[in-house]
Formats: structure tokens, C-alpha cells, sequence
């Protein structure tokens, strides 16, 4: 009988590390793997890939940190995770 895969734990990261998308979105405020998955397909912003871990694409944080914070405002009524007043 298979395994469950165990869920990646969030843990501090050195900005120039190679880090998942996965691992990638806890250390992203106000960004979800599903917007991760969605900018790397679509936004020509979005950083390149640093190398690859098995199937996984690696990307530097530092460079994720980046994309994120110039990113343009969520539209509705959340400004970058946190509710409007």
C-alpha cells in the first residue's frame, strides 16, 4: 500500500536557495500556489527557473520575494492579503 506524500513544512530559506512553488507560497504573504502555478505560465514577469529537483522547478526566493512584492494589486476586496477598511 502507497504512502500519502507528506505535506512540504515551511522552514526559513536563504534568499539565493532554490525553493519550490510549494515551498514557495509560505514564504509568500498574500500569494497561493495556484497564483504561483497561474504567474509562472502567464506573467512574463515571473522569474525563471533556477534548476529542477527530480520534476520540480527551482526558483531563487530572493527573485520570488521580488515578482511578489511589484506584483500588480489583487483586484476585489482584498489589497495583498490584507482586508480593506
Amino acid at each position: 500500500m502507497p504512502s500519502e506524500a507528506e505535506p512540504v513544512q515551511a522552514r526559513p530559506q536563504s534568499e539565493d536557495e532554490g525553493v519550490g512553488l510549494r515551498e514557495a507560497q509560505h514564504e509568500l504573504f498574500g500569494v497561493t500556489l495556484a497564483g504561483l502555478r497561474w504567474a509562472r505560465a502567464s506573467d512574463p514577469e515571473f522569474p525563471g527557473s533556477v534548476g529542477k529537483r527530480g520534476t520540480e522547478f527551482l526558483y531563487r526566493l530572493s527573485e520570488l520575494r521580488h515578482w511578489a512584492r511589484n506584483r500588480p494589486a489583487p483586484r476585489g476586496d482584498v489589497c495583498r492579503g490584507v482586508p480593506r477598511s
